[in-house]
This record gives structure tokens, sequence and C-alpha cells, in this order.
């Protein structure tokens, strides 16, 4: 009942020579597709399919290159399943190639959330994961290694979780804190 099933919009904040502030990347899971669209010119740009399968997020990482949560859902007899593991994939626009980004430690942790799921590349090169279905979390050192995960659960549940986020940036700190002093302040 839902051909597009379109599940990630990532607003362009940068100008680049493949996209300019103002464009948009779209995900839209039921097609496995990510499209790039400027809206000032109504023109799609750009768009990728084949090499990841009912998607999630899509982040921008620098002026040519993206990063997508690749879900690796395909559809069989019995229904859809993750073939394999989850994996997070960069797109470099300049060599218009995929690379797996620390595909072996999303291997070795059994990353297979069917739907949802996100990444988080941090300026140190660190990976953050949201298995969404698994009510789990994930950080990873930028050589790969497991630092900490958390699962959601209480009791003998799990719970999901969904669009996380992790703030490593000096000036969203201080905006939390600010924000956190001043409701604490308030009350």
């Amino acid at each position: 009942n839902n051909p597009l099933h379109l599940n990630d919009i990532q607003p362009v904040n940068i100008d680049g020579k493949f996209y300019r502030k103002g464009d948009i990347f779209f995900s839209l899971r039921h097609q496995s597709m990510v499209i790039l669209y400027r809206p000032s010119e109504n023109e799609i740009l750009w768009t990728s399919s084949g090499k990841h399968f009912f998607q999630h997020d899509v982040d921008i990482i620098s002026d040519s290159k993206i990063v997508i949560f690749n879900n690796n859902v395909k559809n069989f007899y019995f229904g859809p399943a993750v073939q394999g593991n989850n994996e997070v994939l960069i797109y470099d626009f300049e060599k218009d190639l995929y690379e797996p980004y620390m595909a072996q430690s999303m291997k070795k942790e059994n990353i297979r959330t069917l739907t949802g799921g996100l990444q988080e590349i941090l300026n140190n090169n660190d990976l953050f994961i949201e298995e969404s279905d698994f009510g789990r979390f994930l950080y990873f050192n930028s050589d790969g290694t497991l630092r900490w995960q958390y699962v959601n659960r209480w009791q003998d549940k799990i719970y999901r979780v969904a669009w996380s986020r992790v703030y490593d940036r000096k000036d969203d700190i201080k905006k939390i804190n600010y924000f956190l002093n001043t409701k604490l302040n308030c009350q």
C-alpha cells in the first residue's frame, strides 16, 4: 500500500561540486532508492539503487560524500529478511564508488535491524549505530573496536529505539547544557 515509504529526508546545508545548499536527499525504502533533488529547479539530480536495499538513514559527510545505512533487506519466499547484516556505505560522488565503513565490526556485532537503523560517523571517525528493531546502540572507536553498547531493556522485554543522536560538537553540548540548566532552574 506504500510504494515509496519515504523514511529519511536530509537537507543539504553545504555547497559542493555535486550538491548545493537547499538540495535534499530522500531515502525511499520500498524502492531501495536514494534521490538527490533540487527544489529550486524541481529537478532530480541523481538516483542510487542496486547497492543498498530497504536503506534508511542518509547523511552528508563532506562536499562530495554521503553515508547510507543499508538495511540490506531482501524479500524472500517467507518474507523480508536481512541478508547477512546491515551495512554503513559511503558513496563518493567524485569516484562514483560505494565503500563499506567498518564492515567487519558490523558483521562481528551481527547488526541486523529489519526496519529503521541509523549511523553517525563522528568528527574523529568513530561510529555510532542505532539498531532500531532490537533497541540497541553501539559505539565503535575509529579503529573498529566496540567501545560500548546499550540495549533498551526493562525486565525481560526489549523496546525499539528510533532517530537517536550523538552530540559531539562543543557548540551542540553547550546548547544542551544551556537547555538543561534553564529547565532545571525554572523548576
